[in-house]
């Protein structure tokens, strides 16, 4: 009978230390999952997951700022040279009468007149001498 005792006396000992280290293997795995779970490394996570995105949004509107400064200056070269200040810069001047509108035709001046001559730098004040009409 004391030999039946010990066998199962040893054998409720191993069955409580299997008990205890199956409970302990169960701690430590829910320890693991509540620092995973820390609302601290949550939020480090959140941060760094934000500076990831903030990083790639700077990227992705810098791209778009390069590519919609590109096609603004595709655009905007042909303009440039049908303005009017264009044609200034190559040595001509746009006369306007005293209702500041451009002067079209001769025509439509009279001897006396005055005239304001916009260059592509600077303006003069002139008075019409003599007015020549048709193809000269």
């Amino acid at each position: 009978i004391e030999s039946s005792l010990h066998q199962q006396q040893r054998r409720l000992v191993l069955l409580a230390k299997g008990q205890l280290q199956r409970a302990d293997s169960r701690l430590a795995g829910l320890r693991q999952r509540l620092l995973l779970q820390a609302p601290g490394r949550r939020l480090e996570q959140a941060r760094e997951q934000l500076e990831r995105q903030q990083t790639l949004l700077h990227k992705g509107i810098s791209r778009q700022l390069a590519l919609l400064r590109q096609r603004f200056v595709s655009a905007a070269t042909p303009l440039h040279l049908l303005s009017p200040l264009a044609t200034l810069d190559r040595g001509y001047a746009i006369a306007f009468d005293k209702q500041h509108l451009a002067v079209r035709d001769a025509a439509t001046l009279s001897k006396n007149d005055l005239l304001n001559l916009k260059f592509a730098s600077g303006e003069a004040e002139c008075r019409v001498e003599k007015v020549k009409t048709g193809k000269n």
